[in-house]
């Protein structure tokens, strides 16, 4: 896989990624987006070539815990996802310190956990977790950007947090007018989990 095919798969799964994540998260995601639409470019920009390489190097932070993964969870990963890490990671980069990646390798993990790790019968589960906290996330915002609507968003925090489905959060949300942004977030995780099978 090319740079310029790289580039295309990880911006899709950053595009995916940004509305469940923080206000830090997203503008971090979409700085990461601006990088990747010049990494392929014919530039030698150093500071471009520097991003390149920390986005490689998260790369293979990602393949590294793939790659030590036992049995059956190791066979979880689809192939593709695999071959892509191979592919486009920074070749001879080990990670030092797991307990401290790259924010781009964190996104990743969570995805590859959710989708692809996780028992099975769990995964509805987090994926309503998933839902929740992206609910919550957007519901804060809110707060932040129409202070007197704080008496209300208070309440449905409190009924999304209590969510049992899909059906009552989508019902929920649509009462405080986040319907549209969950709707949202469970196409982008369907696309997510097409992406790499």
């Amino acid at each position: 896989m090319n740079d310029d095919a790289m580039t295309e798969n990880f911006s899709e799964i950053l595009k995916l990624l940004s509305n469940g994540l923080s206000e830090e998260e997203k503008a971090d995601a979409q700085r990461i987006r601006g990088n990747l639409k010049n990494l392929s470019g014919v530039e030698k920009d150093p500071q471009k070539e520097k991003e390149r390489q920390e986005h490689k190097k998260s790369l293979a932070e990602v393949h590294y815990i793939i790659g030590n993964l036992e049995e059956p969870y190791a066979s979880r990963i689809p192939a593709s996802f695999k071959k892509f890490l191979e592919e486009q990671k920074w070749e001879n980069y080990t990670p030092k310190n797991l307990s401290r990646l790259r924010e781009e390798a964190y996104a990743l993990l969570d995805i590859v956990y959710r989708h692809f790790l996780a028992e099975p019968e769990d995964r509805s589960r987090l994926q309503m977790n998933f839902y929740i906290e992206s609910c919550l996330q957007a519901l804060h915002s809110m707060k932040k950007t129409a202070p007197s609507l704080l008496p209300q968003t208070e309440k449905y925090a409190l009924q999304i947090q209590n969510a049992k489905s899909t059906k009552e959060l989508l019902s929920i949300t649509q009462a405080c007018g986040l319907e549209a942004h969950l709707q949202f977030i469970m196409e982008k995780e369907e696309k997510i989990s097409l992406l790499f099978s």
